[in-house]
């Protein structure tokens, strides 16, 4: 379902129609994210607004909607899709990382609150990874270049370097893990 995540409204739709569509809820993933590179001089309120507006906000107001669900099932799933540059900063991109590093701290948040009812909240931080989301900086080839030079595996991630990850969240088998966030950079926040 397309959904404006910046919308709580939407958001409660979102999860109201799922609820209904699949008989509940078990697992939200927040993996909408939006990022412009500005260097600070050209940040722009409607450009801060828009970069915090999806990536935390919208984790926020999904999550809100998703929980009653989860608890008339007992429980559930929380993954947030963060950034590495939710905890280190990158030229250009202080609005990107600001938010990213606060749905890292959100993550914390909200696991602690629902951790005793049977929801676990937590998180991925990917690096570089290659989709439609950043292709256009990634058809630059010295962006592409810098971004491989700085990742000491040698190269960009792939989808399939997360969803692993993303499986291991939402299953059983992560019952006991609770607001922690999962770095999968390739290495770039070890240096």
């Amino acid at each position: 379902m397309q959904t404006d995540v910046s919308r709580p409204d939407e958001c409660c739709r979102l999860a109201d129609e799922t609820a209904a569509l699949y008989g509940g809820i078990d697992i939200l993933v927040n993996s909408a994210g939006n990022w412009t590179l500005q260097p600070i001089e050209e940040v722009t309120e409607e450009s801060w607004d828009r970069q915090f507006d999806c990536n935390l906000k919208g984790a926020f107001f999904c999550a809100q909607a998703v929980v009653p669900h989860m608890l008339r099932r007992g429980g559930g799933k929380i993954v947030n899709i963060s950034s590495a540059a939710g905890f280190i900063g990158f030229p250009g991109a202080a609005v990107y990382c600001a938010s990213k590093g606060g749905l890292v701290t959100l993550t914390k948040a909200l696991a602690v609150e629902l951790a005793s009812r049977g929801i676990n909240v937590n998180g991925i931080a990917p690096g570089n990874v290659e989709t439609p989301f950043n292709a256009d900086l990634m058809a630059n080839p010295d962006y592409y270049r810098a971004m491989v030079e700085m990742t000491p595996v040698g190269r960009n991630g792939l989808p399939e370097d997360i969803a692993p990850a993303i499986i291991y969240l939402v299953g059983d088998g992560s019952s006991f893990m609770q607001g922690a966030t999962m770095i999968i950079d390739g290495g770039v926040l070890a240096k």
